[in-house]
């Protein structure tokens, strides 16, 4: 990781050029009908973790001074809103897999790595959040949570610097099984998921009122 953010280092600053996501060509689980995903890095939309890495850059510059905590962790949370609320929305929709990536606990380890209270709140913020989707949630409806790292502490018996990623992963089920590792994750949702057979109904936007209003080129 030092390497390659060494490397990366001297890449932008010889060409300007900045930190960016690609997307995979490869096939996914969220291609099969019905299955819907919002804000999934490498998948879609990685503007979204564009925007939450660039309040973690602006904290870094800025300081306390300019970013007081209290504002970093309003500036987060706003976008872990939208994300929570869009998984909410969607349980109203006739769709048989949900996904959004919350890049929320990644931002706030990052900042709170020695503060364990702080830490601490965010995770029951998280937790709240998730508790009012599962309050949505109809009887057949299943949650699957899962992170692709943890972070390390000064409160934890960690390899590595305080603030920086660990190994230890996170993953949690309303079923009695769940994933055993990240290999495991494809094969586990295509079991546990039913295919989508609802028809949908045709759309009929009225496309020249839309280009008279500039919506369409």
């Amino acid at each position: 990781m030092s390497t390659r953010n060494k490397l990366g280092d001297i890449v932008e600053g010889a060409t300007g050029a900045s930190w960016e996501l690609a997307t995979v060509s490869d096939s996914t689980f969220f291609d099969e009908p019905g299955h819907i995903v919002h804000n999934w890095p490498g998948v879609h939309r990685n503007e979204e973790l564009h925007r939450i890495w660039e309040i973690i850059e602006e904290g870094v510059r800025s300081g306390e001074d300019n970013m007081p905590r209290e504002v970093y962790e309003r500036k987060v949370k706003a976008i872990a809103a939208e994300q929570f609320g869009w998984v909410r929305e969607m349980l109203s929709h006739d769709v048989s897999l949900i996904a959004s990536h919350v890049h929320v606990l990644d931002a706030f380890g990052h900042a709170f790595s020695d503060d364990r209270n702080n830490m601490e709140q965010s995770y029951k913020w998280c937790r709240n959040r998730v508790e009012e989707i599962l309050d949505a949630m109809d009887e057949d409806d299943e949650m699957l949570i899962l992170s692709d790292h943890g972070m390390e502490t000064t409160w934890t018996n960690g390899r590595n610097e305080h603030g920086t990623h660990s190994w230890r992963a996170f993953s949690a089920s309303t079923l009695e099984t769940r994933p055993k590792d990240v290999h495991d994750v494809k094969s586990w949702v295509e079991t546990h998921v039913e295919d989508m057979t609802a028809e949908m109904s045709e759309l009929n936007l009225p496309e020249e009122q839309l280009r008279k209003l500039g919506y369409l080129d």
